[in-house]
């Protein structure tokens, strides 16, 4: 009985460290999206600027 409690309680602490890893990944990919659409604002006002 305690073997199968802390079999779950060792899947439940994996399954909340591979959450705080998807979080951690989707602000990662939200901070480059910024960073990339910041970066084609300025071209493109560049680019506009130009013509």
């Amino acid at each position: 009985m305690a073997k199968l409690v802390g079999y779950k309680a060792e899947g439940h602490r994996q399954k909340v460290f591979i959450k705080k890893i998807q979080t951690k990944e989707i602000f990662l990919v939200k901070k480059l999206r910024d960073k990339l659409l910041s970066i084609c604002v300025i071209f493109f006002s560049v680019t506009t600027e130009k013509q």
